[in-house]
């Protein structure tokens, strides 16, 4: 979404509580923020098992 960005507070493989933020939601529209929690919350899933730690990717991404 344009004018949307997120700060990741936790990343994989972090423990989570309930309750507790795993990211920070930044928008420039109120209007985009159903629709962005809902993007954001379809790409994390939540395990009781531990899940191994990767290195860190860094990726510039930029629209045209």
């Amino acid at each position: 979404l344009p004018g949307v960005g997120i700060e990741l507070v936790k990343r994989k493989g972090d423990s989570v509580k309930e309750g507790e933020d795993i990211c920070i939601i930044y928008f420039d529209d109120p209007d985009q923020l159903d629709e962005a929690e809902k993007i954001i919350h379809s790409a994390y899933s939540y395990s009781g098992i531990p899940v191994k730690k990767k290195g860190r990717i860094i990726k510039e991404i930029s629209m045209p």
